[in-house]
């Protein structure tokens, strides 16, 4: 099970962007200050998880708008928003998380932060086995291991619950 003090689920909605070349990618979300992308994938490095990223429209999206008004690139989108302007990037992987010398992975594919650049996106990452609710057929072998079980099943249930409310 993931450490208690990283929540299972890491959700952020916002604008992705790079100020330079060696910040890296950051992320405004729409409900608090900037992050690096890198400061909110690190507590996970190493863990079985599933990654899902996507570009996301204005609400209501506007077909008018390059990406629904995801893209923010004003007619010069590198990922060809100006030719497929209702193209929607969308990416889901499912493995270990990495960091390497090229950037971040799951599973051995590289997340493709490029396309997240300049667009207003969602990422959503959960640690699945953290997930997982203990079976009523799971041994339990003495009232101390109860008692933990029951804190961590409430602590997971506080995590869900920002992610929800957020």
């Amino acid at each position: 099970m993931a450490s208690l003090s990283t929540s299972p689920v890491c959700l952020v909605e916002g604008i992705f962007y790079t100020r330079g070349p060696t910040d890296g990618l950051l992320v405004h979300p729409s409900d608090g200050p900037e992050v690096s992308f890198h400061d909110l994938l690190s507590p996970y490095a190493g863990q079985q998880v599933e990654f899902h990223a996507h570009h996301l429209p204005s609400d209501p999206p506007d077909p008018a708008l390059p990406g629904g008004g995801s893209c923010l690139w004003d007619g010069h989108c590198p990922v060809g928003h100006e030719d497929r302007p209702g193209w929607l990037f969308r990416q889901h992987l499912a493995g270990t998380l990495r960091c390497s010398d090229v950037g971040w992975s799951v599973g051995g594919h590289l997340i493709n932060d490029s396309a997240l650049t300049g667009h207003r996106c969602r990422v959503l990452l959960a640690v699945p086995d953290a997930l997982r609710l203990p079976q009523a057929s799971d041994p339990v072998g003495d009232i101390g291991a109860l008692i933990n079980e029951a804190s961590e099943l409430a602590g997971l249930l506080k995590d869900l619950k920002k992610v929800v409310a957020s």
